[in-house]
């Protein structure tokens, strides 16, 4: 089973990806936080397969927990999306230079996210890492 940790403090996007992950008849559990408060306690807590973490939340925004996520060792290999609303060049940017493995444009129909996140499924993990900016963004 695949575990996701989705960092949104919107509870909507928690019921939209995880009807998503059942319609592509993938076994998923995902994990919400509001907030990015005790991110690595819930990382460790819980041992996701991949984290989306979305930008604007209030409080800690997404590239802060980005920030922080990437600043332990530990979890330099761990898989992350952010999964916002913004298009911005400059989200887009900041979230490719603190290591963001993925960036998906947050979809406005059911069968644009289920196309997103087969996009993230099919990703070679392998190339996470030399992944260039322009196969950066799934939108």
């Amino acid at each position: 089973m695949l575990k996701i940790l989705l960092i949104d403090d919107d509870r909507e996007e928690y019921e939209f990806i995880t009807s998503a992950f059942e319609s592509l008849n993938v076994k998923a559990e995902v994990i919400q936080m509001q907030d990015c408060f005790d991110v690595s306690a819930t990382i460790k807590e819980h041992n996701p397969d991949m984290v989306f973490i979305d930008i604007n939340m209030p409080s800690i925004n997404g590239i802060d927990c980005l920030k922080a996520v990437r600043a332990e060792k530990k979890f330099e290999n761990l898989p992350i999306i952010i999964y916002s609303t913004s298009n911005s060049i400059a989200d887009v940017q900041e979230s490719f230079k603190h290591k963001a493995n993925l960036y998906v444009v947050k979809p406005n129909t059911f069968s644009k996210l289920t196309a997103s996140l087969q996009k993230v499924l099919s990703f070679d993990w392998n190339l996470r890492n030399t992944l260039p900016m322009d196969k950066f963004v799934i939108a």
